[in-house]
This record gives C-alpha cells, sequence and structure tokens, in this order.
C-alpha cells in the first residue's frame, strides 16, 4: 500500500494499544481514513473489523447494533484479499459476547492461539477470559507471553497486575504496577488496580492516602470519584456503619447498572463483611440468577 494509509494505520494501531477511553473510535477513524485512499489495503481491513471488536465493549445496545454487520463485512472483506488475515479471523471470533459464553470461546480462541501463536491480543483474550472464570495461574502464563510479545500495552500490564493479586502473588503484582505506573502516570487502568492491591492487601488507609494524591489521578476522575474511593477505603479500615453502608449501596446500584461490575464488586462486599451478597453477585454473574445485579 501507498505510504498515506499506512502512517494511518500506524496511527490507528498507536492510539489503540494506550487503552484510554475514546482510542477506539479514533482508530476505526484512521483505519477508514486509510481504506478510503486504498481500498485493497487488506491487513487496514482486518485491522478495522478487530477495532470495532473495542467498540462491542461499554456501549449501550443502541450504540452497538449495527457494529457486528460492519465488523463481518470488514472481516470478510479481508480475507477475500488475503485468506491468512489473523485480525479477521479473530474478530469473527469476537463478535460472538465472551461473558457467559465462556467455554465456547475459550475452545475458540485456543484454536486461534495455536495458529497464531503471536497475536498478542488472541492470547490476551484467552488470557482475560480465564481471569474472568477464576484459573488465575493459566491466565498469569499466558497474559506473561503477551507481556513478551509487546511490554508497551498498559491494560495488558494492569490486567497481569489484577490476577498476580487475586492469585495471592502480591509482590510480584506490587513490582510490576510500580514499574507501570511510572512508564503510564494517570492510567486509569493502572490507578485501578493499584487502589485494589492496596485495598486488598490490608492497607486501606494507604489505599485512601493513595486517593487523595491529585498527581496519581487518571485524567477523567470526579471530585465524587474520590469521595466514593476514600470512603471505601475508610469503610473497610474503620468498618463505621455508615461508611459500610453507603459502600454497599453504591456497589449494588453498579451491579444493577452493569452486571460486569459484579467482578470488582463481589469482592468488596466480602471485604466488608457482606459475604452474603457476594454469594448472591456471584450467582447473578455465573448463573444470571440471585437478587444482586441485573439479568
Amino acid at each position: 500500500p501507498p505510504a498515506e494509509p499506512v502512517d494511518f494505520s500506524r496511527r490507528a494501531e498507536i492510539a489503540q494499544r494506550q487503552g484510554f477511553a475514546g482510542q477506539a473510535r479514533q482508530a476505526v477513524s484512521f483505519y477508514e481514513q486509510a481504506l478510503r485512499i486504498d481500498p485493497l489495503y487488506s491487513d487496514a481491513w482486518g485491522a478495522l473489523a478487530l477495532a470495532n471488536t473495542h467498540l462491542l465493549e461499554g456501549y449501550g445496545q443502541a450504540e452497538t447494533r449495527a457494529l457486528p454487520g460492519q465488523l463481518v463485512s470488514a472481516a470478510r472483506r479481508a480475507l477475500s484479499l488475503d485468506p491468512d488475515n489473523a485480525d479477521a479471523h479473530l474478530a469473527l471470533i469476537l463478535v460472538k459476547p465472551i461473558f457467559r459464553n465462556w467455554l465456547g470461546m475459550e475452545s475458540d480462541l485456543r484454536r486461534f492461539t495455536g495458529r497464531y501463536s503471536d497475536h498478542w491480543l488472541g492470547l490476551g483474550r484467552l488470557g482475560a477470559l480465564l481471569f474472568d472464570v477464576g484459573r488465575f495461574d493459566e491466565g498469569i502464563r499466558i497474559h506473561k507471553k503477551v507481556q513478551q510479545i509487546d511490554p508497551l500495552l498498559p491494560v495488558a500490564q494492569a490486567m497481569l497486575a489484577n490476577a498476580l493479586l487475586s492469585a495471592g502473588r502480591l509482590q510480584e503484582a506490587e513490582t510490576l504496577l510500580d514499574a507501570a505506573r511510572e512508564r503510564w502516570p494517570g492510567h486509569p487502568s493502572l490507578w485501578a488496580i493499584t487502589y485494589r492491591l492496596l485495598l486488598y492487601s490490608g492497607r486501606p488507609q494507604a489505599a485512601a492516602a493513595f486517593v487523595l494524591e491529585p498527581d496519581f489521578h487518571p485524567d477523567d476522575m470526579s471530585a465524587d470519584d474520590v469521595a466514593g474511593f476514600v470512603r471505601l477505603a475508610r469503610a473497610v479500615d474503620g468498618r463505621q456503619a455508615a461508611d459500610v453502608e453507603a459502600s454497599v449501596e453504591h456497589r449494588i446500584r453498579l451491579a444493577g447498572a452493569d452486571v460486569h461490575s459484579i467482578t470488582s464488586s463481589a469482592p468488596i462486599f466480602d471485604l466488608l463483611g457482606r459475604s452474603d451478597l457476594t454469594f448472591s453477585a456471584c450467582d447473578r454473574y455465573f448463573l444470571n440468577r440471585g437478587d444482586v445485579g441485573v439479568p
């Protein structure tokens, strides 16, 4: 392809890998501009299809209604030009939801990564799926390979640190986070996992102090966000009834708005002495039953 569409694609890839809000849409725009210049650019068609899989996450139903068709169309165009286009093959797998489709999706992703063993996003999706269902040691091994393939992926670093924390490997998690935050100060994913590490490793006062340090804040953190995180840390530390109740109610509201938030809310319920809500939240997340969260 000519130099200009290649440059658009390179910029799209850089934007997407940083893992900030809005970057997926920017990447899609860059790929579309590349393809307007060179409609036969197979790599850009595959990358466009894969970029659209990121837009399937975190948007309302009305916003995503047209995306699967656009994604499949771009993937098929890529494969018509290059039948071995890895991005297009992965996009066609990821057009289906991973949530509550873990077994089938694991099979598809293992088949894909067996064929494309160095595709960082395919490996990353497989590792993330294993984290979702509590298979941390397997997921950690896969995510460490992602880290070797590309050490400049902040979200992958955050996910690996979170898995290490969940597996009880606190020293490894903290060492990884310290290095990653030095490289990407203020990255929202790294900030969130650092807060969780302090909270879950018996350092709620340090967690509150971390929240109150403005130099560490992600750019989009509001005063209400700060107040909520501080309140939770103080609830874990002092177990004051008002703080505990407010934190529990906040997490119940989050689960009611988005069932995916249960992955972070369920352990917080347990941390605050509400294991009944932890079990109910897990019932909703895994089995679509229980009183916490939405179907």
